[in-house]
């Protein structure tokens, strides 16, 4: 299977927002992935008026706290896989 793309993720997140009621505006998260030699892991970076908000349907929908003043998060591909299945396109 292969590994979302940060375009999988930031589609699936604009899907989330839009679900949840909030408004998708650019730059409301910035999402990056990162490989390391284990495994890939990726930033989300939600700009200052989306946090608390993402951070309560992201704490919810992937059972963890995603407190919204420890900024940036860190999600692994289980949980991208998660996300992308969940509102991905």
């Amino acid at each position: 299977m292969r590994l979302p793309t940060e375009y999988d993720l930031t589609l699936a997140l604009v899907d989330l927002f839009r679900s949840a009621g909030l408004h998708w505006g650019e730059g409301a998260v910035t999402v990056s992935s990162v490989s390391n030699i284990t495994k890939r892991i990726y930033r989300l970076v939600p700009s200052v008026g989306v946090a608390n908000p993402l951070s309560e349907v992201l704490s919810s929908l992937l059972h963890r706290d995603f407190a919204d003043e420890e900024c940036p998060w860190v999600i692994d591909v289980r949980e991208a896989r998660t996300l992308v299945k969940a509102f991905g396109r």
